[in-house]
């Protein structure tokens, strides 16, 4: 065991101080215990080679689900299973290695999460939560039914018997939206491996979406700041304004042509051709080259405008292939 692993023990808050400041989330408050552990956990996340792409981004300490104790939440994004348990297990035996780490662990546990366990969303996972948003978002804005609403924020927010709530914030415009967000939500969360993971513990919440009337107004000043940030090649934040733009005016057909070449401009052709094929369905004569459409895109030029058009022609030549 090397000097400095024993002295990362014996300072360890003077280490957590330091992790503070290079981005790892800690809970208000650790254990001394907790603290140790963490600090040799960083270490050794530093000093071997095996585990340079692990990063911890976030560490809790609550009670314990069922049982008395305490649990130690480490979250590690993007691990698989084999890789979580394998960590986990690793954990445990470099807490059982300090003195009294037996004790401890005979009341206490060890767990190595993907999904952040409560409070504020920072770091790899606002990330993680930013990604999952962006799909949610486009799963809403290619349905009829749930067009209008929009996810702006997920937080987390810890409940009893050490479940989560992820709290949504946003609007819809009509209370039946409230179910079809929800289940929005829980398919995205089954369909991606690092959500399903910890699914059992995930509670959706809606209550914070507002339900309101649409606003055009609003929607015209969502657009001129997607058109700014498109312009500065700012593309993520273009897609997110655009979204509010839809949000504020479902029935406008430019805005939905702005978030294609969006997702085209950041190399998201898959959700680009899907968007386009629902829109060319619903709107057959609203492409792109329409004498309607045309004059809207003439700020988009070169290598972008080249690849938006192969792909309308892609999706009209779908179209027009007859249906089995």
């Amino acid at each position: 065991m090397s000097d400095s692993f024993v002295l990362s023990r014996r300072l360890s808050d003077a280490v957590l101080v330091y992790l503070v400041t290079t981005g790892l989330v800690l809970a208000d408050e650790l254990s001394e215990f907790g603290k140790t552990l963490v600090a040799a956990v960083q270490e050794e996340l530093q000093i071997d080679a095996a585990l340079f792409d692990v990063k911890l981004s976030s560490v809790v300490e609550r009670p314990r689900r069922f049982v008395a104790g305490t649990e130690l939440v480490l979250v590690c994004p993007g691990l698989a299973d084999e890789r979580r348990n394998e960590l986990e297990t690793r954990f445990v035996e470099l807490a059982r290695s300090f003195p009294g780490g037996e004790k401890w662990l005979a009341n206490n546990a060890v767990v190595v999460s993907t999904v952040p366990p409560g409070g504020e969303v920072r770091g790899q996972d606002k990330q993680m939560v930013e990604r999952l948003i962006s799909a949610l978002q486009h799963d809403l804005e290619l349905s009829s039914e749930t067009r209008g609403a929009v996810v702006r924020e997920i937080r987390f927010a810890p409940l009893q018997n050490g479940r989560i709530a992820l709290q949504l914030s946003g609007q819809i415009v009509a209370r039946s939206q409230y179910d079809l967000v929800e289940a929005a939500v829980a398919e995205r969360l089954n369909a991606d491996p690092e959500w399903r993971r910890e699914r059992h513990r995930l509670v959706i919440s809606t209550e914070l979406l507002k339900l309101q009337q649409t606003n055009p107004a609003a929607a015209r000043r969502y657009f001129q700041e997607a058109v700014e940030s498109f312009k500065k090649g700012q593309y993520a934040d273009a897609d997110k304004w655009f979204s509010y733009a839809i949000a504020e005016a479902p029935a406008d057909e430019l805005y939905p042509l702005w978030k294609i070449v969006t997702a085209v401009a950041l190399d998201d052709v898959e959700r680009a051709k899907q968007r386009l094929m629902v829109h060319l369905r619903h709107n057959p004569n609203g492409g792109f080259r329409s004498r309607l459409v045309a004059p809207h895109f003439e700020r988009v030029q070169g290598p972008l405008r080249e690849k938006v058009h192969k792909l309308e022609r892609e999706v009209l030549a779908d179209l027009a292939e007859p249906q089995p």
